[in-house]
């Protein structure tokens, strides 16, 4: 944790005495997210200064503001201690994003078709990879006959983001099981609404991008094969087979995805 972002943490921290009166201070853990916010105890709303940090290694991955339970002003969001982007939702204005976040290329629309090509700006996730990873690991229960037959396999998802960076609709590409499929998409629209489009040639255009999951039994090394696919968002999920339903997510992102 970088001494600037702790200080801010420490400051978000001492300010608890000034919400006590009307805020109720609250920590959720999601998949190895791990958020702290306040919460209006009459609105139940989250309200005031929030902070996230990853669970496994205690990086600090956003700072920011609510107002009655909607994001406000300024949040800055990181990526192994680096500052990634800045989004103001107040102005609705992306106020910075590194370099690392800015691919040449993307998938996007042109016709009837995707093609990979030069853009201005890829699709942007406004805010940062594991909570992406988090709201998926989440929302994903391994149907209980997958884990006692001891499968193992992938799930290929493509998503269709239109001119204002909405998810639109989304394509099987690889199968594996039904239930998770339809998970899947469900997390993924839980998202909508945190993209920003492409840019080709000044304007926003419709874009495409993969979800592929890997599914392993625990203590099996994977040889699933890793796809090249441009802008794929893959991790694998290992779980306890015929014994529960809980698993554990040993996470990979492709370099120039979102």
């Amino acid at each position: 944790m970088k001494p600037i972002i702790a200080l801010t943490i420490l400051l978000l921290v001492l300010s608890d005495s000034l919400y006590a009166q009307k805020l109720k201070k609250r920590t959720v853990v999601t998949g190895i997210l791990k958020e702290v916010y306040y919460e209006d105890k009459t609105t139940g709303m989250q309200h005031g200064p929030t902070f996230s940090l990853d669970g496994t290694t205690g990086d600090t991955l956003t700072l920011g503001h609510y107002k009655n339970g909607l994001r406000d002003s300024l949040w800055t969001f990181f990526d192994n201690g680096k500052k990634q982007l800045e989004y103001n939702f107040t102005t609705d204005s992306l106020i910075f994003v590194s370099n690392e976040m800015l691919s040449d290329s993307f998938l996007i629309q042109s016709g009837n078709e995707f093609i990979y090509d030069k853009v201005d700006r890829p699709l942007l996730f406004i805010g940062n990879k594991v909570e992406i990873i988090s709201t998926l690991a989440s929302k994903l229960h391994l149907p209980i006959n997958m884990m006692e037959k001891g499968i193992n396999g992938s799930l290929i998802i493509g998503f269709r983001f239109d001119e204002k960076g909405s998810i639109i609709g989304s394509s099987k590409i690889q199968a594996l099981n039904p239930e998770m499929e339809q998970q899947v998409n469900v997390a993924m629209n839980s998202l909508n609404g945190r993209f920003l489009p492409a840019i080709y040639n000044g304007k926003p255009v419709p874009s495409l991008i993969y979800v592929k999951i890997n599914v392993l039994p625990t203590g099996l090394k994977s040889c699933i094969q890793k796809e090249e696919i441009p802008y794929l968002f893959e991790f694998e999920l290992y779980y306890a087979s015929g014994i529960t339903r809980t698993f554990n997510g040993s996470f990979t992102v492709r370099k120039g995805e979102l």
